[in-house]
């Protein structure tokens, strides 16, 4: 038998059967959806499975390697195509956009595994896949016999007797399959090859985007009797209609509130990441509040940050610029500014945010993959207002598309926390609105003057946009542990922002105990997820795969949850210790529940200070 040793086993509906003959093989295929789920639907329906599906998180293996996959036409009579041993891949995407960067990431590192087994070289006998020509088919596709006898890597595109154009790579994407090399735990041990660092500049094509041709997969293809084949056009159509209520099998990071306490822990949080290579496996990141701060410096740095896990580039690029703002007061100067000068509350700190770390950066500098979500709260509409690359907006009153809007402004209403620094209001042209996008509030003046609150307010662990559409959820809390008082402050003000804390710490406790009771649901059960969460109160000593060389005294991260929600100065030792906690109990929640496999560390970000 010939299984990959880091692949998912999901058999569907099995081999066409044995090799006939031939050299072994490489074809890549693309699965003209936007997840693995919706192909294996596909694949189930016209009985015409890969070997493998890859997708940014996983590797699927659907039938052994010693056997002959379905995925090619195979005529009777005709030239020999599954059974000619050929290794058959399916990619999660389109031929017709360019590919997600962690997927190809785990393509790669399957087809070292395949070549390595199967003795196949790293050649495309027929030439390299023809990339798409404003998102359709180039044309042109050589699907020689001669080609064809030969073993290497073959595009659907250049298979005898088959009509299909993927998966189209730019010769970045083929540069980079063919360079990159992994050690026996998937790490790149080539980052700094040029291939390697090119894929990291390669634009990405923008969910939602319309302009390309999506081919109808699957339709010609496979070994099963054509009574058994459901048509592949209401297959395809329930596949892109359902897209939407079926979740998706990769990842999203969720990234709560709490000022800069959450920022800098969020930090930490997503240093682990990074150096375990989890970082560039995410689909999607949602933050509000403080977390917004730490997820629109990384979103930024993104296209900079190597895959190897290198410390100088985070460091550089995500980590300083996060550590000198919390140099500095915001929220006093903000109110004072506010009280005294033009302008509101909210206003200043978007400034202090463009000043400081984004330099009229906006949504559209954001990278196109993973989406990066900042999520703040519409106090109109009472629902949760997104800003993103493809869109702003909410269900209720809409979306403006592509929006050339301000990371800046975007941050500081998701921070707007109340009740000082909120409202935040935006002013938009109704006519920037897409039409009919609106369930219920399309209409002045809730698409002219947007009023805005922190993302907390309404989702305080930023789960909601990763929740509905995700298989696997990671989220990192850096709620505050709230003090009980013995003497509760009589005026208005301190009691308001006293019952604000209690309303937000229940909510945040419901919102924990449905995450957490999802994580231990049954499979099969629609609410089940897979992930794991972390909190700033977290009991370390819980983690059964802690590591014991980092030292994390419960009186300690105790300290650290009991910092007061501010953006407020921060000494130099309570940021690395901030820091280092957010890099320790996130270790601690991959290695126990996600990736026991995962190395330990050998010391914290800042060993000096510990936790």
């Amino acid at each position: 038998m010939a299984t990959c040793p880091f692949a998912e086993q999901r058999p569907i509906t099995g081999s066409s059967g044995s090799y006939t003959g031939g050299v072994f093989k490489i074809v890549h295929h693309t699965t003209e959806g936007g997840s693995a789920e919706g192909a294996f639907t596909a694949f189930k329906s016209s009985r015409s499975d890969p070997h493998f599906t890859v997708d940014a998180s996983k590797i699927y293996q659907h039938i052994d390697t010693d056997t002959a996959a379905r995925s090619l036409r195979n005529a009777p009579g005709g030239v020999q195509t599954n059974r000619d041993r050929a290794l058959q891949i399916e990619v999660v995407g389109f031929a017709g956009k360019t590919k997600n960067k962690a997927t190809l990431k785990n393509l790669a590192r399957l087809c070292r595994w395949l070549e390595q087994t199967h003795d196949v070289p790293l050649v495309w006998p027929a030439g390299l896949p023809k990339p798409a020509i404003n998102g359709k088919d180039p044309g042109g596709h050589v699907r020689s016999l001669d080609a064809w006898a030969k073993g290497g890597h073959f595009g659907h595109c250049h298979v005898p007797e088959n009509t299909h154009w993927d998966p189209a790579y730019t010769r970045t994407e083929v540069e980079y399959l063919m360079a990159a090399k992994f050690n026996a735990v998937g790490k790149l041990t080539n980052a700094l090859d040029a291939a390697v660092v090119a894929l990291e500049n390669q634009p990405m094509a923008m969910d939602g985007d319309a302009t390309f041709e999506i081919m109808a997969d699957h339709d010609d293809i496979g070994e099963a009797p054509s009574s058994n084949v459901e048509p592949v056009n209401v297959a395809l159509r329930e596949q892109l209609e359902s897209a939407a209520r079926r979740l998706e099998s990769g990842a999203g990071l969720c990234l709560s509130g709490g000022g800069y306490r959450a920022m800098l822990f969020h930090v930490g949080s997503l240093w682990r990441l990074y150096e375990a290579g989890q970082l560039f496996t995410l689909q999607r990141i949602s933050s509000v509040s403080g977390g917004s701060i730490t997820s629109a410096v990384l979103a930024l740095a993104w296209k900079y940050l190597p895959f190897d896990g290198a410390r100088a580039p985070f460091e550089a690029r995500v980590v300083e610029p996060i550590r000198a703002l919390a140099r500095r007061t915001l929220d006093a100067e903000a109110i004072i500014g506010g009280i005294l000068l033009p302008g509101s509350i909210g206003e200043k700190v978007a400034a202090a945010y463009d000043k400081y770390l984004f330099h009229g950066a906006t949504l559209q500098d954001l990278p196109d993959t993973p989406r990066f979500v900042i999520n703040a709260t519409n106090v109109q509409s009472g629902v949760l207002w997104r800003f993103s690359k493809p869109y702003m907006g909410d269900h209720r009153v809409g979306r403006i598309e592509k929006p050339d809007f301000s990371i800046a402004r975007a941050v500081a209403a998701s921070s707007a926390f109340p009740p000082v620094l909120s409202p935040l209001t935006i002013e938009l042209h109704p006519a920037a609105f897409k039409p009919g996008s609106g369930d219920d509030l399309q209409r002045p003046p809730f698409i002219s003057d947007v009023v805005l609150a922190d993302g907390g307010v309404y989702d305080n662990l930023g789960l909601e946009t990763v929740w509905k559409r995700y298989e696997t959820v990671l989220v990192s809390d850096a709620g505050a542990k709230i003090k009980p008082e013995e003497e509760p402050k009589q005026d208005w003000p301190r009691h308001a922002y006293r019952v604000l804390d209690l309303i937000d710490n229940q909510v945040r406790s419901l919102r924990k105990r449905a995450l957490i009771a999802s994580y231990q649901a049954n499979a099969g059960d629609p609410g089940k997820r897979q992930g794991t969460y972390w909190g700033i109160g977290t009991q370390y000593n819980l983690y059964s795969s802690r590591a014991l060389n980092l030292s994390c005294a419960p009186a300690r991260i105790l300290e650290l949850a009991s910092i007061a929600t501010r953006l407020k100065r921060m000494d130099e030792d309570v940021q690395e210790r901030l820091i280092n906690w957010g890099y320790a109990v996130t270790d601690a929640a991959l290695r126990t529940h996600l990736d026991p496999g995962l190395a330990q560390p050998v010391a914290f970000p800042y060993p000096n200070s510990g936790v």
